[in-house]
């Protein structure tokens, strides 16, 4: 009896992986996601590049992902210590762009100013989750700003990432179009004005098809949110991304992608009104050179 109680003790043991995730040069990257999407287990590196996992699995692959480098797996079972795990810058082979300055050229595309959110939306509590507007845009013009309602109603400041996709051929999001790691920091109490971004120094153009602005949660626990439904309380992160209705007409469409999964439509529809359903507030600015 005594070996089956140790025995079990043994199996349930909790394996903590820990590491560091660097550049080419050594240098820390931060917010890089390390994660098992099979197992539904991540988590993101700290201003230090530091990394810890917790998992009940002894011998699991995982994968490290930091916009701008490429992707990398990693066998934490072939490492007795804490793992370095040195990241390769991306190299992309874009075609040469001829930027004519026009700052006073902007066209606004997306969803249109309004005074009042419907309603909002949290992210569980998981460690990748992506809600996005996809926006049929005219190709080749510089993103100049974007517009984003995310809703921040507590004491403390948030965060989240922003991420901008091409769209292919099948109209899927596809390819990062922004390549830097931009993390935009929410003001506590924010809960009724959009976040500006202004992007002109990313150089960032829209593609053929169109494209996908969308907002990355980030599983930080300076962005964890407690919602008190009775005895029980269930756990989120921030922002709230705010909703408002459209007609269905338009083609304006929500995106969503959370924990390694493919990418899915969703367009929830408006209580009460068949012909309208809720997207979020997601507006662009580009460039409106001739």
């Amino acid at each position: 009896m005594l070996f089956i109680v140790l025995w079990g003790c043994l199996h349930s043991q909790v394996n903590k992986i820990e590491g560091i995730v660097v550049d080419n040069e050594g240098q820390p990257l931060y917010l890089a996601l390390v994660f098992n999407a099979d197992l539904a287990i991540g988590t993101y590196t700290n201003e230090k590049g530091q990394f810890l996992l917790e998992t009940d699995e002894e011998d699991i692959e995982l994968e490290v992902f930091v916009l701008g480098y490429l992707r990398k797996k990693i066998y934490p079972a072939e490492s007795s210590g804490p793992i370095q795990v040195r990241m390769e810058k991306l190299v992309y082979d874009l075609d040469e762009l001829v930027i004519t300055p026009c700052d006073a050229k902007v066209k606004a595309w997306g969803i249109e100013p309004v005074s009042s959110i419907s309603s909002a939306m949290l992210s569980p509590a998981k460690f990748s989750s992506q809600k996005g507007l996809f926006m049929p845009v005219p190709p080749d013009r510089q993103l100049m700003e974007i517009e984003v309602m995310a809703l921040n109603r507590r004491l403390q400041r948030g965060s989240f990432r922003l991420r901008i996709y091409s769209i292919d051929s099948l109209g899927l999001p596809s390819e990062d179009l922004l390549h830097e790691n931009l993390i935009v920091r929410l003001p506590r109490f924010r809960t009724k004005r959009p976040v500006s971004i202004d992007l002109k120094e990313y150089n960032v153009f829209t593609a053929e098809n169109g494209i996908l602005v969308a907002v990355e949660w980030l599983s930080l626990s300076q962005n964890l949110y407690q919602r008190q439904s009775g005895s029980e309380a269930t756990e989120y992160y921030v922002p709230k991304l705010g909703l408002t209705p459209i007609d269905k007409d338009k083609d304006l469409q929500m995106w969503s992608k959370r924990d390694g999964e493919e990418w899915s439509h969703s367009n929830p529809p408006v209580l009460g009104n068949e012909d309208q359903r809720m997207v979020p507030y997601i507006r662009v600015y580009l460039s409106d050179c001739p």
